[in-house]
């Protein structure tokens, strides 16, 4: 498989879950993100008196570096929305005095930016910290995310309020609104929802005449999947299956998974020349997830009850991705669907049909999967 860089594995699930809550309050156009660092440079409020700390964000004096959970904003320099931190905290002190600011959020209105968090993590959320980012903010290369460079940071007038308040700073030492505090940047990665589309396979020769010549087996296809008729560009015919709409796939490196509806089909007839058994079973949920390399491709078989289970890899396959700001298509092409030897030795015991080790493969696979 060819994708991009490779980040650390994100939890996907758990933030597409989040992700649902957002979409209401999405501005027109918004993409969905999830994963990426802001980074919080606080040295000059520091020089005024003020000690900072930042759980989960480091351990330097001065400066927090945050991971970014679901958000959604426009793809554009003049982008607007919202992007949460994963447990975003700063802890301020003057003296014996501490608060808390939580959690942390960038908020984003016509290319603007913002720092805001709640005192505590309780009462209502106050922007603290405005950030000169007019012009830089913007896409990040392909539409895989959003960026803005370095910009310099100053207290507002209702966060200098709340820590005058929160920190007991009475008189000359109160903080000021516009007052300079430092600088503040961020990496958010988008996270492409899967649509719809499809994936095409044209199976394997040797493979094919394996189970109906020595296992009298015929393979079929489940509705909505629909059958390949044999023809010069398959010879043996195919299958053409959906794609489920709701997986989810992270822009940077095409890293997540996609199940399809419908499913295929293996039958033997009683009374079969080679007397072998009647036999039926099914594959549903068929899922390709690039979180590996080669892909991993996943089924639930009605031989083995139960979630999908790895089943075999897409070996050679090509992901690749056309992505606009509001969506695109990402495509997973000419991959070889090997059978694991395990499920190959399941097909022994189930069908009663004894596939040799060389004779692994399913077919050639293709997928356009359409995202937003």
């Amino acid at each position: 498989m060819q994708s991009r860089t490779r980040h650390a594995r994100i939890g996907l699930l758990a933030a597409a879950t989040a992700l649902a809550a957002l979409v209401l309050a999405a501005p027109a156009g918004a993409a969905q993100f999830s994963g990426g660092t802001i980074k919080v440079d606080l040295k000059q409020l520091t020089q005024k008196g003020v000690k900072a700390s930042f759980p989960q964000g480091g351990k330097s004096k001065t400066v927090g570096t945050f991971t970014l959970g679901a958000g959604t904003a426009t793809l554009n320099a003049q982008s607007s929305g919202s992007l949460a931190t994963e447990g975003g905290q700063i802890k301020l002190k003057v003296g014996s005095k501490t608060i808390t600011l939580s959690p942390l959020t960038e908020k984003l209105a016509a290319g603007k930016g913002q720092l805001t968090a709640k005192v505590g993590g309780k009462g209502k959320t106050i922007a603290f910290f405005d950030q000169a980012s007019s012009g830089k903010v913007g896409a990040n290369a392909g539409n895989t995310g959003l960026h803005m460079n370095k910009s310099n940071a100053q207290l507002t007038k209702a966060g200098a309020a709340a820590l005058n308040k929160g920190l007991g700073l009475k008189k000359n030492k109160q903080l000021k609104n516009k007052q300079k505090v430092g600088s503040a940047q961020f990496n958010a990665i988008r996270l492409l929802t899967v649509t719809g589309g499809s994936s095409t396979t044209t199976y394997d020769t040797a493979f094919y005449d394996k189970l109906k010549n020595d296992c009298d087996d015929t393979l079929g296809s489940l509705a909505p999947a629909v059958a390949i008729p044999a023809d010069a560009s398959h010879p043996r015919g195919g299958v053409t299956l959906p794609v489920r709409p709701g997986g989810t796939l992270r822009a940077d490196n095409l890293q997540g998974s996609f199940a399809h509806d419908g499913g295929t089909t293996q039958d033997r007839p009683a009374g079969s020349p080679t007397g072998k058994p009647e036999y039926h079973s099914t594959l549903t949920s068929i899922t390709f997830s690039t979180q590996s390399n080669p892909p991993a491709l996943l089924a639930s078989s009605s031989d083995l009850p139960g979630p999908p289970i790895a089943i075999g890899t897409v070996n050679g396959a090509q992901v690749t991705a056309v992505l606009t700001d509001t969506g695109g298509t990402v495509t997973v092409s000419n991959g070889s669907l090997v059978l694991a030897d395990f499920a190959r030795q399941a097909l022994g015991t189930f069908a009663k049909c004894d596939v040799p080790a060389n004779i692994n493969t399913i077919g050639v696979t293709t997928s356009t999967v359409n995202v937003q």
